[in-house]
């Protein structure tokens, strides 16, 4: 494709920011155009226009580049590009059950995946998504003890460039366990004569 000289105006000078790509609520990117003069032409056309000449391209999922040429025939390039967001990975999950009403039960389960340039929390959440705990951060094995029969689901969530993801992992303690705190005894009375007053035993 053959571009146009400027003799007259700069080349627009372009600052892609925020491109980024959420697996669960999409993505996009925005453009700020320093130079040049509008009406700017974009391909793939941008979404729509913010203030002071930035431009939102929020259906645009890429990584590569964006041609723009200015009123004037004048052109340039935007090189976009993408990033997937993923809080920390909850895998292996394993219960105990509760004793009937009690705080007995617990999860055990393993995180991985945590990085540390993102801003990440994992919570603990009872069956209304309510939080009950904060949860560390960390790969490797934990296990929470003190639960009650119910459901729970843990929390997973990352933050990163102003994209969030969370993601949640639901499970079931189970209540009424078999044999839980239970003594069993087996009695052994022997017995003598009848009583000196009568005949009862």
């Amino acid at each position: 494709m053959g571009w146009s000289q400027c003799t007259l105006n700069p080349v627009p000078t372009i600052e892609a920011s925020d491109g980024i790509n959420c697996p669960n609520s999409g993505g996009g990117l925005s453009i700020s155009l320093f130079g040049g003069t509008p009406p700017y032409t974009f391909s793939p056309p941008p979404s729509s226009y913010l203030a002071g000449g930035t431009y939102a391209f929020w259906d645009v999922i890429m990584t590569g580049q964006i041609p723009v040429t200015d009123a004037n025939g004048c052109h340039g390039v935007i090189n976009t590009f993408t990033w997937q967001v993923v809080g920390p990975g909850i895998s292996n999950i394993t219960t105990q059950p509760s004793c009937n009403s009690q705080f007995t039960g617990s999860v055990t389960f393993q995180m991985s995946g945590v990085f540390n340039n993102y801003s990440n929390s994992v919570q603990l959440l009872n069956g209304a998504n309510q939080t009950i705990a904060q949860l560390p951060v960390q790969n490797g094995t934990q296990t929470l003890p003190g639960l009650a029969a119910g459901n729970y689901n843990i929390r997973s969530a990352a933050t990163y460039y102003g994209c969030s993801e969370e993601f949640y992992y639901p499970f079931t303690i189970a209540g009424n366990a078999t044999n839980c705190n239970e003594v069993n005894l087996t009695l052994r009375a022997a017995l003598q004569g009848a009583l000196p007053t009568g005949t009862l035993m």
